[in-house]
């Protein structure tokens, strides 16, 4: 069931191999799948130019860090409470 460390410490696999693997994949594809900002941010930059697509990021972002803020002080929006 476990194995020795040495050390008198019986190590268990809490995880299998198969799980990790499944894991690391579907992280994979998350990472490399470009998400709706990012798409935005390209798209600007294919049809306006620097000037718009660093004041597209910097709206960006100022939106994200307001809605962590938010988030973490609490105020988000409850579907339950609607």
């Amino acid at each position: 069931m476990g194995v020795d460390s040495g050390a008198g410490w019986i190590i268990s696999a809490v995880v299998s191999l198969t799980q990790v693997l499944g894991l690391a994949l579907a992280c994979g594809l998350l990472i490399a799948v470009p998400g709706p900002s990012v798409l935005f941010v390209i798209g600007r930059a294919l049809s306006h130019g620097r000037r718009t697509v660093l004041a597209s990021v910097l709206g960006n972002s100022a939106g994200s860090y307001f809605a962590a803020f938010c988030i973490a002080l609490g105020l988000v929006l409850q579907p339950h409470l609607v």
